[in-house]
């Protein structure tokens, strides 16, 4: 699970996005071990390692002041801009989560790339296409991004049942 300081960030963030906070602790987990001043060496900044580039179109559409690349490495901002992004691709990929982790590892656009080599004839959107169905196309770190993110996320999910009781 998060760590006790990132937990109600983790939560609260998830929360307004309607997002499951486990997966999202999963999520982050596997993106940067809960390192608030983690940097890929892509780029990509933070708790949940956003690209700059992302931060600033995620700004923009949110209308964040005050906004630098270096925003992306405060908690707070980050996990805010992470969970918004998380969520529209959860909205995008009609809640496949496994689609989703996919498209938030390795971009959306080779999701859909992956998605017409499988059905040509019919756009993506509202298609029948689940993980499963691409996962023999994309790319090997992504299969093993999406595995473990997916392990993690389901033992978490066992240990909150447990530790609920």
């Amino acid at each position: 699970m998060a760590p006790q300081r990132y937990r109600e960030l983790v939560k609260y963030y998830a929360g307004k996005y309607s997002i499951d906070w486990l997966l999202v602790s999963a999520l982050v987990f596997h993106e940067s071990r809960f390192k608030y001043n983690a940097k890929s060496n892509k780029g990509a900044r933070g708790l949940m390692q956003i690209m700059p580039q992302t931060g600033a179109e995620i700004a923009r559409k949110i209308a964040w002041q005050g906004y630098s690349d270096n925003s992306l490495f405060r908690p707070m901002v980050n996990l805010e801009f992470g969970c918004y992004y998380l969520s529209n691709l959860l909205k995008e990929f009609h809640n496949d989560s496994s689609l989703a982790l996919a498209a938030y590892n390795a971009g959306k656009g080779n999701v859909y790339k992956f998605a017409n080599m499988i059905e040509r004839n019919q756009a993506f959107p509202g298609s029948s296409i689940t993980y499963p169905d691409i996962r023999k196309y994309v790319y090997p770190e992504t299969k093993q991004y999406v595995s473990r993110v997916n392990t993690t996320y389901m033992l978490l999910k066992t240990l909150d049942r447990i530790w609920r009781l």
